[in-house]
C-alpha cells in the first residue's frame, strides 16, 4: 500500500481525528484489534498491510503507525521504507529540532516519529514510522 504522508495530520484520505469506522474502511485485509497495555486503548493492526491504527478515549484517531509492507512518501520522496542515516537527513531538512535518540528520531514539527532495533548505524533501516498530530509527545 502506498501512502502519501500529511504532516501533523496523517496520510491522504485518512486524517488523524478519523472515527474508528472511517479508519477500518480505509484500510482491507485483516483486521486485529489489540491493547498496547492492559489500560490501554483497543487499537486496530492490519497484519498484510503493515498498519496499526492507534485512537482516543473517544475513538478518534490519534495516530498511525507503519511497518513493512507500507509504502510512505512525503512531498513525492520515498520516506518508508527507507535506512535511518537518510531518513534523520530529510528530517533534518524540514525540521532542524528533531530529537534524536540511539535508535528513533521525533519530528514535532512534522508529526514523524522514526524507529530501528539496530540503532543510528549507516546501513539501519526505518523499522517502524509513527505519524501523529500535535501535542501527542506532550
Amino acid at each position: 500500500m502506498h501512502l502519501s504522508i500529511e504532516p501533523l495530520n496523517g496520510v491522504k484520505g485518512l486524517p488523524l481525528g478519523s472515527s474508528k469506522a472511517t479508519v477500518r474502511s480505509f484500510f482491507s485485509g485483516e483486521l486485529k484489534v489489540f491493547r498496547r497495555s492492559p489500560t490501554s486503548v483497543p487499537a486496530d493492526y492490519w497484519p498484510d498491510l503493515g498498519v496499526f491504527a492507534y485512537y482516543k478515549a473517544d475513538g478518534a484517531l490519534e495516530a498511525l503507525e507503519f511497518t513493512s509492507p507500507a509504502i510512505l512518501e512525503l512531498g513525492g520522496a520515498s520516506l518508508f521504507p527507507i535506512s535511518m542515516e537518510v531518513a534523520l537527513r530529510f528530517l533534518r531538512q524540514t525540521d532542524p529540532n528533531v530529537k534524536v535518540e540511539i535508535d528513533s528520531a521525533i519530528s514535532n514539527a512534522l508529526g514523524i516519529s522514526i524507529w530501528t532495533a539496530i540503532g543510528k548505524e549507516a546501513d539501519s533501516q526505518v523499522e517502524t514510522l509513527l505519524l501523529f498530530g500535535a501535542g501527542y509527545y506532550g
